[in-house]
């Protein structure tokens, strides 16, 4: 699938052993680890590769640039396997998760939201349930 998914309980049970700083406590990791992840449609929790980017790039005016790009790739895919559900579904989801991206970013931001937000049939809602199809 588009996503990379990551189980809560391998996250906190990485957090008891794995504290990368020993000032830092097993449950500050888990937060931070928690910041790096989201959690999209079926409760399904995956790595945030497209917030993250918003504050780890070296040169984040190309941010929107990011965004255009991704959003190319979501409606392509939409577009051309429209006839096969079993990816038509994942690009949906995809499409989804630039969305809800997109509505984290503040709307004082120079990046045009209009034309970064993707059209989403309604029909689509219940074709994205499952991801690992």
């Amino acid at each position: 699938g588009p996503f990379i998914a990551v189980d809560v309980e391998v996250m906190e049970g990485v957090a008891m052993g794995l504290v990368a700083n020993p000032e830092e406590s097993p449950d500050q990791f888990c937060m931070d680890i928690r910041n790096l992840v989201t959690q999209i449609e079926g409760g399904i929790w995956v790595l945030d590769y497209l917030w993250s980017f918003a504050s780890e790039m070296d040169n984040p005016e190309c941010y929107p640039d990011l965004l255009r790009t991704h959003r190319e790739i979501c409606v392509k895919g939409m577009l051309d396997y429209h006839n096969v559900p079993s990816v038509y579904k994942k690009y949906v989801m995809l499409a989804k998760y630039h969305n809800s991206t997109l509505d984290k970013i503040d709307p004082g931001c120079t990046i045009p939201m209009s034309v970064l937000k993707i059209d989403i049939p309604e029909s689509t809602a219940s074709d994205a349930e499952d991801i690992n199809d």
